[in-house]
């Protein structure tokens, strides 16, 4: 049975994230059309073998350079939500000092757990803990269904637009 108040919030190993990202390709991309903040892709169950065995390589690595972290919410042992955050190191300049600054991408809330402030949790949780490592930014890629909540938090648009090439 779900209760709010069991809901606790704790950062996870990289062996625990490789699993839930997996199950996220699962639920979502086989045979469908995965929507990402800014493409549609259709995955065939080879391209997500391909992505699940690299996802594998990067969280091992990224977490073993302690540049990644990952939270989620859980109830009696469920993962109702979860949040990814990459850490990065730039040149210092006045948007960055310190130099070191996170990007938040995945947060994710399974449907029938959405709109009880569960990724609100997980969203501070995550915060608070790249603030004790000395990140002084954090940007995040916003869907329109998450805009409002990550305005609450105190994230606001900037004028950058962003901007891709495939190479």
């Amino acid at each position: 049975m779900f209760s709010e108040t069991a809901v606790g919030c704790r950062r996870k190993p990289w062996p625990d994230i490789f699993g839930i990202r997996g199950r996220m390709f699962s639920e979502t991309a086989v045979g469908c059309r995965h929507n990402t903040h800014d493409e549609g892709i259709d995955f065939t169950q080879q391209e997500l073998e391909d992505i699940k065995a690299k996802c594998k390589t990067f969280f091992e690595s990224a977490y073993q350079s302690n540049s990644f972290i990952a939270f989620t919410a859980e109830n009696d042992g469920e993962i109702l939500s979860s949040a990814f955050m990459n850490l990065t190191e730039r040149p210092p300049r006045k948007a960055f000092i310190p130099y070191r600054t996170g990007t938040i991408y995945n947060v994710l809330t399974y449907e029938n757990h959405r709109r009880k402030g569960i990724a609100t949790k997980v969203l501070i949780a995550i915060l608070e803990e790249a603030k004790s490592m000395g990140i002084s930014t954090v940007d995040l890629y916003a869907t329109s269904d998450g805009e409002k909540l990550y305005s609450n938090l105190g994230f606001w648009s900037i004028n950058n637009t962003p901007m891709r090439i495939e190479l």
